[in-house]
């Protein structure tokens, strides 16, 4: 049987007047590493430098994303109702 590698799914979203970039298992803003930024460049730049994104990317073996790498998604609101108990993240194909 063969397994063919998936490439990690890095996320970014608007998020009031600036962008907010995600790693693949992002739970929460409390407790997993992000950057927000008022572009999208510069929101993957800071997440790429947090240090705890560098030390779980390192655990996991993740490549360095590129810019390209990085799925745009829409967030709900915190009004809006959530089938199941996953992060309150909507994937927006924009390609």
């Amino acid at each position: 049987m063969h397994t063919q590698f998936c490439r990690p799914q890095f996320r970014i979203a608007r998020e009031g007047k600036g962008w907010i970039a995600v790693a693949p298992e992002f739970r929460n803003l409390e407790t997993s590493p992000f950057g927000y930024a008022l572009c999208p460049d510069a929101a993957i730049s800071q997440l790429l430098a947090d240090p705890a994104y560098r030390a779980l990317a390192a655990r996991r073996r993740w490549p360095k994303p590129a810019p390209a790498d990085f799925v745009e998604i829409e967030l709900l609101q915190e009004d809006e109702p959530v089938e199941d108990m996953r992060p309150a993240l909507r994937l927006v194909v924009s390609r």
